[in-house]
């Protein structure tokens, strides 16, 4: 069992309390949690923290956290050269104090840059996170943040410069998938400037540094839908599943990883046109799948994806599939079908 998991302000450790005090979560370490748990390694990861198995979807996983963290089975504390420095030991509302007075020291900058980020807005988070920098925080993450506000704010040529910056921090901590989402930035950033073929070049390069991007798996697929016809864009992303799949017999774990794997393609794909690619590419070329299980799980999360289309009667129908795949297998699966069943069952 692991004994912390990092986020981006702070670090979540199994505390050494007594596990009997409740307490409010701060928001923004709420905000925090969903985000990590939207991505399977971090939801793998919050699941070894709390020595629980895998959940049938990123948010139970993220409320199962958020719960530990108010009943005091976990605690988070913050990035601080101050040892033993945590969140609930600075509360919101003394945050806002220190920032009114000036007072906040640059860790405790950052982290109420992140305050503002998640409730208000980007532009109202960057004087914190410069006041960050400033200080002495030396954390690739307020780069990386920067280069985010900019490009929210379209200043391209500055995202793009900090995206870069970020990228060199992240490649030289031997962070894949923080490179990944930088190189997203500057695809972003390209794309925005009517630039295609160097957006394209960005998200392979994220591709290159994280095979499961899916950010940039679906901003390529709409591109390429764009250009050409959606029938390439799903083939595009059929081609893109395979290291989401994993290769050789799939014990418990790696049954539970394929999961978590698709989900972040569901999470991700909330654009009509994205979702209908990627319900169509969970099922291209789906009878060539040898493993039943594999089959199952794809066949599912195309009928969650039915369901995003309003499409409810080919959701139940790819739901009995699913069913059926899993039967076939004869392991559990890693997510509830009855329960999907039930929720689409014609009526």
């Amino acid at each position: 069992m692991f004994q912390r998991v990092q986020l981006n302000f702070g670090r979540l450790q199994v505390s050494g309390g007594s596990f009997v005090r409740f307490a409010d979560v701060p928001r923004h370490v709420e905000l925090e949690v969903f985000e990590l748990a939207a991505t399977p390694s971090g939801a793998r990861a919050l699941g070894d923290l709390l020595d629980t198995p895998f959940a049938a979807s990123s948010l139970a996983v993220a409320e199962r956290t958020l719960e530990a963290l108010a009943s005091g089975r976990l605690e988070y504390v913050a990035w601080s050269p101050a040892e033993g420095l945590t969140v609930s030991s600075v509360p919101d509302t003394d945050l806002a104090t220190l920032a009114a007075e000036g007072h906040l020291t640059p860790d405790l900058a950052y982290l109420w840059a992140g305050v503002q980020m998640n409730r208000f807005s980007g532009t109202a988070a960057r004087p914190f996170l410069l006041q960050a920098r400033d200080g002495g925080f030396d954390h690739p993450a307020v780069t990386f943040m920067l280069a985010v506000i900019a490009l929210e704010e379209e200043k391209l040529d500055e995202a793009d410069t900090l995206a870069g910056e970020a990228i060199e921090r992240y490649t030289t901590l031997e962070d894949p998938q923080n490179v990944g989402e930088a190189w997203f930035v500057r695809g972003e950033g390209a794309r925005a400037r009517k630039n295609p073929k160097v957006a394209k070049a960005h998200y392979a390069k994220a591709l290159t540094a994280n095979p499961l991007h899916a950010p940039s798996i679906l901003a390529t697929a709409t591109l390429i839908a764009e250009a050409s016809t959606p029938d390439d864009a799903v083939e595009y992303v059929a081609g893109r599943l395979q290291p989401f799949m994993l290769e050789g017999p799939l014990d418990g774990a790696g049954v539970r990883q394929v999961g978590m794997n698709l989900e972040t393609i569901v999470f991700m794909a909330t654009e009509p046109l994205a979702t209908q690619i990627s319900r169509d590419a969970m099922i291209m070329s789906i009878d060539s799948e040898p493993d039943p299980m594999r089959r199952g799980l794809r066949y599912f999360f195309a009928a969650t994806l039915d369901v995003r289309l309003g499409e409810y009667e080919v959701a139940h129908g790819h739901g009995v599939l699913a069913k059926e795949e899993f039967a076939e297998s004869g392991a559990p699966p890693p997510v509830d079908i009855e329960q999907f069943l039930q929720r689409v069952a014609p009526r």
